[in-house]
Parts: structure tokens; sequence; C-alpha cells
């Protein structure tokens, strides 16, 4: 009689199959996504990113201002003189030097004098000319340098002084490298040129 035993050979990795397996199915498994974290609102000590301003089209520097609506330059208008031969009319704040003088220099003939800082030549910018404007035009008239700015002569019945008393309530005194001008015409003034004219 024969009798045959039946040998289980273990195989070494044959215990550990099963884990693998597992593992092996653990890493097939899909990510699961992550949605990022809302905003943080600044709190007291953290200062938020700065906005970028937005593009704003500057005026144009070099644009020319309408003297007949601009606002009046500060000052007024103050009559005057040392003799009656000579008088003057000076436009500026008081207790301040005049910034436009119109004087009565000599028989007969007006000079239109302008003070300014800005005309000494320690600034390098000394006008050569002053241009009158009125309702009636512009003109403009060469200038001498003085102590204290630039002045223009003329004789005293030159008609820009009409033209200057008869404007429509208003004349500028524009030179370069100066501030214009814009000043009312009043009696002080006009007066000046007739008592010049005599």
């Amino acid at each position: 009689m024969y009798c045959r035993s039946t040998v289980r050979i273990h195989h070494p990795l044959r215990s550990i199959m099963p884990m693998l397996a597992m593992m092996m199915l653990g890493a097939c498994t899909a990510v699961p996504k992550t949605t990022p974290p809302p905003p943080r609102h600044p709190t007291t000590g953290e200062r938020p990113a700065a906005a970028v301003p937005p593009v704003v089209a500057l005026p144009d520097a070099n644009r020319d201002v309408d003297w007949t609506t601009a606002a009046l330059s500060n000052g007024e208008w103050l009559w005057g003189g040392a003799l009656p031969a000579t008088p003057v009319a000076s436009f500026g704040l008081r207790g301040l030097t005049p910034r436009l003088i119109i004087r009565c220099a000599a028989p007969r003939s007006l000079t239109i004098e302008r003070n300014s800082q800005m005309a000494t030549p320690a600034f390098g910018m000394v006008p050569v000319s002053m241009t009158i404007s009125t309702s009636f035009g512009r003109r403009t008239l060469p200038v001498q340098s003085t102590t204290t700015g630039i002045s223009a002569s003329l004789p005293a019945t030159d008609g820009l002084f009409d033209q200057m008393i008869y404007s429509r309530g208003r004349f500028m005194v524009d030179s370069g490298g100066m501030d214009a001008l814009i000043v009312p015409n009043w009696p002080e003034f006009a007066r000046v040129v007739d008592d010049c004219r005599g």
C-alpha cells in the first residue's frame, strides 16, 4: 500500500503579497484637490499693497492765460510824487515795494517800471522787453535794466497810454522771467498821464 504525503512549501514572499497589493492600490488613488485659503483682511499693523494710481493728464504749462477774464493781481494803485511836476502812480500791496510804477520822469516823458527780485542779474533772467496788452491790442517795448528791475520810457503823448487808460477795466504788463501783472486801470494811473502831458 502506497501512501502519498502532502508537503506544503512556503514561499518567503507569499506571506507579504497581500500587503504589497494593498500598498500598490493605495498609491494609485487620486490626490484630492485643495482650494486656496481665502485672502486675509489686513489687521492692525499690516499695510495693504498700494494701488497703482491712474494716469492723469496734466494741464499744459505753456497754455496762454486769458488775461481779460483772469483774476486781477493783488494790489492797488496809489498816487504820489515828490514834486507836482513828477507825479507817480504805483501798484502793489501797501507797505511793500510796488510791483509796477508809472512815473513822469522828465517833462512830457513817462516811464513804466517793473520791480521784481527775478529781474536781478543774480538770477540770470533779465528781461529784454515788456509787453503791454490792452483791449485795443498788444505792444512790446524795449527795456533797460534798473537796480530794482526793468523800465521802458515813452513820450507822454504816446497813444499806448490812452489805450491803457481806456482798456476794458484792466491791462496786462508781461516780461519774460517775471510774473505777468493784470492790473485795473484806476484813476490814479490816468491822473499821472494827464499831469505829465501838462
